[in-house]
């Protein structure tokens, strides 16, 4: 059994049953990149998501569909996040208390019981700003539980996930907005890929 099969097979045994069988069957059609923290980072962090590209060509949409169908959340379907939570306070001039703010490497909104002095930015929505998104035409993020699924739609920027994967990890990336901005330059290069 070969590297990527193992992989896809471990996969399929770990997540299949939330992700359901007929998805199971188009992934394994496709390709599989495990990516994150859990992969990239030595020692693996313990508390932390399970990241995943996928490839799956033409397949895409059906494989969304059946995602949703499934219970994942997709990026695109989430409120716009520039809301906060109900009953929350949120301020917004100088020096004030912070109840909450957005925390775009964690998209949720956060407690926080600091002062802010600078004045606050606008808060950022997942098109605009959410670096798991902005490349919101190649791929959409999935997300059920701790498992995070990246469908991506063109082979060039598949391989450029899997390239910066490659690089993060023999760097050993601990640090996410090091990672992120790995991500961002290789994702933001001219690369020519052949398809196979």
């Amino acid at each position: 059994m070969s590297n990527s099969d193992h992989a896809m097979q471990t996969f399929i045994d770990i997540y299949g049953d939330m992700i359901g069988p007929t998805a199971c069957d188009i992934i394994k059609e496709g390709s599989l990149l495990h990516s994150g923290s859990r992969v990239i980072c030595r020692p693996a962090p313990e508390n932390t998501d399970d990241d995943y590209f996928i490839f799956v060509g033409d397949n895409s949409e059906k494989l969304e569909a059946l995602l949703s169908e499934q219970g994942f959340t997709s990026y695109k379907d989430k409120p716009n996040l520039t809301d906060p939570p109900a009953g929350a306070v949120v301020y917004t001039h100088r020096a004030e208390p912070e109840i909450i703010r957005y925390e775009p490497t964690a998209h949720r909104w956060v407690w926080v019981d600091h002062f802010r002095v600078p004045p606050a930015p606008p808060a950022p929505t997942f098109q605009q700003d959410d670096p798991y998104v902005k490349g919101a035409q190649h791929f959409t993020a999935y997300r059920k539980h701790e498992l995070n699924l990246m469908v991506v739609y063109e082979w060039g920027m598949w391989m450029k996930k899997k390239l910066a994967t490659q690089v993060a990890t023999s760097m050993n990336l601990t640090d996410k907005a090091q990672r992120i901005a790995l991500f961002e330059a290789i994702e933001n290069t001219e690369i020519e890929f052949d398809v196979i």
